[in-house]
């Protein structure tokens, strides 16, 4: 095990997405394998710090790298990878690692940019996400102690931006950008350096049963690593719930059928080789009064296991007990022991004395010779015998037990696998008994569909099968088919009720122009006239998902599902005219993936 003395940004991400995964990865040390997308991110970062070093031209970069220049700050005048370490952040008690990609401190308002590489933009994070992205949190505290160090004036905000980069041709890239105030970054500190504390307690856990996981995380970002191993643990836990005590309740001493159960419990725990709480603080606190006799060789537990795992399904195999019949069992697991042993007919008494327990030892078991002989008497196929009349009054009495080599005596017969897991042991008897074929035998599983059908009453099977009734099938059909049609009627109704009522919501001066859609995004145009702003026109929008949502604010709904509802209502009823969109507000970026297939003129600027 690894003791936790640094954490970063990663670690505290992983952590809140599951504990028990991120100690298995730094805890106990189990790497996981890297993914295919991080080869090409670490490729583009090289890259791009290359490029602002000024160690490589422009156009030695990649076409991923390329689409990232007009975002880029000049080359040189930033800080490339500055370390977080060196800067001195403490949470929890603990120093902080990472490194920013981009430190820039040359304007009004310092910036700290990260570069990012993604499949599909809708992985992006939005301007709320930022503001609450542990990573950025990090990278903007970061620079509050960096304009410290170089005595510069503590700004009142931090621009904290990402770059995203399309991995897939066409290559394109996004920026997202938030101002993150100062009274937030601390806000955001108090809450890593709370995790943090948190962290230090869960890495003093030994094992990974005492560290509690995420169960609604095991599929998150393409699946845990860890997920066989957790399921592993939960399986061995289920398997021995239950087995690490043996004694009385506590609420039922004064019951004796109590204390007869624990004395069997404890007894059988000890035949398992598995001590009490109280045998465990007994054997500590005991003082020897003779001298021990040698310490036999160890037995493996499997091997001490074995006679009573064969005990239990064969007990013809077990050697009979050459006690004295008239010395009964001291307790009830002595007794239930010699039952499978066949030493005795009949349970004694329960006896309340407790005496010390007996351990099986491997000589007790049959030898292999016995064993390999019970398989091939048991693989033997047997003749069949007419049944019964004592047979024939168990099956009837519904207790009949499954005939022995059923499964390949029935598929003899023609019975197809799957029929024969559906039949009971009775149906069993009856067919192997008269010996009925499959296709004599057909069971009724499809009454209502073949209408009414002859069934043997002494046999249960199906010995008449009439001509299906297309009348009826035709009338069932067809009422299902009526409930299918309404549903879809109801469900057009609602779509166009909420067509409607969007629309009415919409701004009059949103749908000027009948060509169509035209965004000006991060730009304006030269006449204005009839333009609306994409912030006004979503304006009314959010107040509606906020109302439905029952909150102050469509941003504060849980996992940052407001952006993307605002956008749903949006692609509803697509506006028409010239929309002005500012990716700097709330909500923008999001929305513009749901406009831009619609727009037949797109303007650009470049900040």
């Amino acid at each position: 095990m690894k003791p936790f003395v640094r954490w970063s940004a990663s670690q505290v991400d992983t952590y809140n997405t599951c504990n028990r995964k991120w100690w298995f990865n730094k805890i106990l040390g189990i790497e996981t394998p890297p993914h295919p997308s991080a080869v090409i991110g670490t490729e583009v970062h090289a890259q791009l710090e290359a490029y602002l070093e000024e160690k490589a031209p422009a156009d030695s970069l990649g076409p991923i790298a390329r689409t990232a220049l007009p975002f880029a700050p000049k080359p040189g005048t930033v800080y490339i990878e500055q370390s977080i370490e060196e800067l001195g952040l403490v949470a929890g008690g603990l120093p902080a690692l990472g490194y920013i990609d981009v430190l820039d401190l040359t304007g009004d308002i310092p910036q700290v940019l990260d570069w990012k590489t993604t499949s599909n933009f809708r992985y992006a994070k939005t301007e709320d996400e930022l503001l609450r992205n542990v990573q950025m949190s990090v990278y903007a505290r970061a620079t509050l102690a960096m304009c410290d160090r170089l005595d510069v004036p503590e700004p009142t905000n931090v621009r904290v931006t990402h770059v995203a980069m399309l991995t897939k041709a066409p290559h394109e890239a996004r920026r997202t950008s938030a101002l993150m105030p100062v009274r937030t970054i601390h806000e955001n500190w108090s809450l890593i350096d709370r995790t943090v504390l948190t962290m230090r307690e869960t890495a003093t856990c030994e094992t990974p049963d005492k560290v509690t996981p995420t169960k609604s995380a095991c599929s998150a970002y393409g699946g845990c690593p860890f997920l066989d191993r957790c399921r592993a643990l939960e399986a061995t836990r289920s398997i021995f719930a239950g087995l690490g005590s043996a004694q009385p309740n506590d609420n039922n001493d004064n019951n004796p059928e109590s204390t007869t159960m624990s004395d069997a419990k404890t007894s059988l725990l000890a035949r398992l080789g598995v001590k009490t709480k109280a045998q465990s603080a007994a054997a500590t606190t005991a003082t020897p009064t003779a001298t021990p006799a040698a310490t036999p060789a160890p037995v493996s537990p499997l091997v001490e296991m074995a006679p009573l795992v064969i005990a239990m399904m064969a007990p013809e195999l077990m050697p009979v007990a050459q006690a004295p019949a008239a010395k009964p069992p001291v307790n009830a697991a002595d007794a239930l022991m010699a039952r499978l042993r066949g030493s005795l007919a009949t349970p004694p008494a329960p006896v309340a004395a407790t005496v010390a327990p007996v351990t099986i030892t491997p000589p007790d078991a049959p030898s292999d010779e016995a064993v390999l002989a019970h398989i091939e008497r048991a693989d033997a196929p047997v003749e069949k015998a007419p049944a019964t009349a004592t047979a024939a009054a168990t099956r009837a009495s519904g207790a009949a037990r499954r005939p022995r080599n059923a499964t390949p005596r029935l598929a003899e017969l023609g019975y197809p696998e799957a029929v024969i897991e559906g039949l009971s042991h009775e149906e069993m008897h009856t067919i192997l008994d008269a010996g009925t074929r499959y296709e004599h035998a057909v069971r009724s599983t499809t009454a209502m569909d073949t209408g009414y059908e002859h069934i043997d009453a002494t046999t249960g099977l199906v010995t008449h099968r009439p001509v299906v009734d297309e009348a009826y099938v035709a009338h069932r059909n067809g009422y299902e088919e009526g409930y299918q049609k309404g549903y879809e009627h109801a469900a057009e109704e609602l779509k166009e009720a909420i067509r409607e009522e969007v629309l009415a919501s919409l701004p009059k001066a949103a749908q000027p122009l009948a060509d169509g859609l035209r965004l000006y995004v991060d730009c304006r145009p030269g006449k204005a006239d009839g333009a609306v702003e994409l912030a006004d026109f979503l304006a009314p929008l959010m107040a509606k998902v906020a109302e439905n949502a029952k909150g102050p604010h469509y941003s504060m709904i849980p996992y940052a599902l407001g952006p993307a509802q605002v956008a749903a209502l949006v692609s509803v009823t697509p506006p028409t005219g010239i929309i002005i969109a500012d990716t700097r507000l709330p909500a923008t970026n999001a929305v513009l993936e749901v406009l831009l297939p619609y727009a037949v003129e797109v303007v650009r600027g470049v900040r």
